[in-house]
């Protein structure tokens, strides 16, 4: 029976909804009243009042499933009252005063925290001038430096955020301006954040046993070099798997080639370092039947813009992984290989897509909503960061598919890269472990599990179960900050990510930025130690 135009779209945007939440602005009257009423009658509706309750008393409320108050228009009162709904924080209030027949004084409903809130830094016993003054200083200097164009930093204390900015821009051009909603390739941060917790989740339901050779899982290994491998020591990056493939390597047609594939010195016509004294040729041309311009039914694996490659070779991608040497077993070397098999393990386990089991088993669960793989369908353009330049193969700008060689000619989806997030989203991701494996009401992993994986397992190898690990004994090359104690976990990413859990003093700390574009050879960022000196601002902000 409501006529106005408005109020019907109103009602038109909301129908498809089941949960109503409205902020109530300005005097509250019989008019606002009815037409909440009116939605109440279809929809559950939290109604908030930032004002007093003797305001509002005299109205009827038979229709509204919650009424929240914060008895004021200020902002920090209206964060609290939305964080309360969302169980960013407790609520433990009482309603001073009777504000209909039914709901008489000193009742109201107490709740428990249960995803990651925002408060002020000092509340928790941090300086946040501090924070903000050299955390400020610190990444406006990598930008001045070229260490990168922008970034996202982000401190969790307690459950709570005390401190998130963004900085710079996308691009040097200086066109577009990093925001809290704009999305970068982690690069290697995919390992924590989407394989080892989907490893973790199957470790919990005895789906996977870490002392059993990958063999057992992937029966295409059993005849190989690789039968013997542990899952553990694929972890711990023991097993002896080489560090990388540069699989676009096996594609070129060398006879095609005018000269030799590489120099050992930059030249007019080597300019482009794929490598350390591996300067690769201009003019590369790849073989016939791999890679088309455009997408069609056989050509439907998209590398990049204007590259797609021929579906056939996913299972030749597969063989040159499966029968790439083996080098010094038990010893620490870094592998992306091993983090690739582990994908394969976790989509037969589960006889599901990657990356749909990890959106259906975690980010949807705990709001990530800006985390995903293949981004380009699901996160505006706008939003992306292009992470590099690429004028060796794709020979395009990278922005909304990955960044990572390897990853993208597995179509954007790969264990060892592939995941798009922004600091936000990856902040509860670490919560999770942070949490014992809680978030948002949901258990996803026992305490004993994430204690197993973050702890280091032996005096040759620094890192834990696919989680890094500071450097006691060699803090100068240490991946965390001087401060960072024995306990702590987390991992870097080769775009310019690092999220870092320290259990000691409950804190999270994430950096994105995307130090490669335009070229990944940018080493500023490592050179100037940028992250793990913002990092070290977090325990030197502590009040004591």
């Amino acid at each position: 029976h409501y006529n106005n135009k408005n109020i019907k779209k109103l009602f038109q945007s909301i129908n498809n909804y089941n949960l109503i939440i409205v902020n109530v602005y300005g005097r509250f009257s019989n008019y606002k009243a009815n037409i909440l009423n009116f939605i109440g009658t279809n929809k559950k509706l939290i109604v908030n009042f930032p004002t007093s309750p003797s305001k509002i008393k005299r109205y009827n409320f038979n229709k509204f499933s919650t009424v929240s108050i914060s008895f004021s228009t200020d902002s920090l009162y209206e964060s609290y009252s939305a964080q309360g709904i969302f169980g960013g924080i407790a609520l433990s209030g009482k309603i001073p005063i009777s504000i209909n027949k039914k709901n008489i004084s000193r009742i109201g409903i107490t709740t428990k925290k249960k995803r990651l809130g925002y408060i002020k830094a000092e509340l928790l016993g941090m300086n946040s001038k501090i924070l903000n003054d050299s955390i400020d200083s610190l990444a406006n200097y990598g930008i001045s430096k070229n260490a990168y164009p922008g970034c996202q930093v982000l401190v969790v204390k307690n459950g709570a955020v005390i401190f998130s900015k963004s900085y710079g821009y996308f691009t040097y051009d200086k066109k577009t301006k990093v925001d809290v909603n704009s999305v970068y390739d982690i690069a290697s941060l995919t390992k924590i954040s989407s394989t080892l917790p989907s490893i973790m989740k199957l470790y919990d339901k005895g789906t996977i046993n870490l002392n059993k050779n990958i063999s057992n899982y992937l029966p295409e290994l059993k005849h190989s070099n690789k039968a013997k491998i542990k899952i553990k020591n694929i972890l711990l990056h023991q097993s002896g798997l080489l560090s990388y493939i540069y699989l676009y390597k096996n594609f070129i047609d060398k006879k095609a080639i005018n000269g030799a594939l590489y120099s050992k010195r930059r030249k007019r016509k080597y300019n482009h370092k794929l490598s350390p004294q591996h300067y690769i040729n201009n003019n590369i041309i790849f073989k016939k039947g791999i890679f088309n311009k455009y997408k069609t039914p056989l050509y439907n694996i998209k590398v990049c813009k204007h590259m797609f490659m021929n579906i056939n070779y996913i299972d030749t991608i597969q063989d040159i992984i499966i029968k790439s040497k083996i080098n010094h077993k038990g010893i620490y070397t870094y592998s992306d290989l091993g983090f690739i098999l582990l994908k394969n393990i976790i989509e037969r386990k589960t006889n599901t897509a990657f990356d749909d089991f990890c959106n259906n088993t975690f980010y949807s669960k705990i709001g990530a909503n800006n985390t995903c793989f293949t981004p380009l369908n699901k996160i505006s353009k706008n939003n992306l960061v292009p992470s590099a330049y690429d004028a060796i193969f794709r020979k395009d700008t990278i922005k909304g598919t990955v960044h990572d060689p390897i990853a993208s000619l597995l179509g954007g989806v790969s264990g060892n890269a592939g995941l798009f997030s922004n600091a936000n989203d990856i902040a509860k991701i670490m919560y999770l472990y942070m949490n014992n494996g809680n978030y948002a009401g949901e258990h996803f992993f026992n305490k004993k599990t994430i204690k197993l994986f973050s702890s280091q397992k032996n005096n040759k190898n620094r890192r834990g179960l696919g989680f890094d690990k500071p450097d006691l004994e060699n803090k100068d090359i240490s991946p965390a900050c001087f401060s960072a104690s024995s306990s702590s976990f987390g991992h870097s990413g080769f775009t310019g990510t690092l999220a870092w859990c320290e259990p000691s003093n409950k804190t999270i700390f994430v950096f994105l930025s995307n130090r490669t574009f335009p070229d990944e050879n940018n080493n500023k960022l490592i050179k100037l130690n940028l992250r793990t000196k913002i990092q070290e601002i977090i325990y030197k902000s502590m009040i004591l």
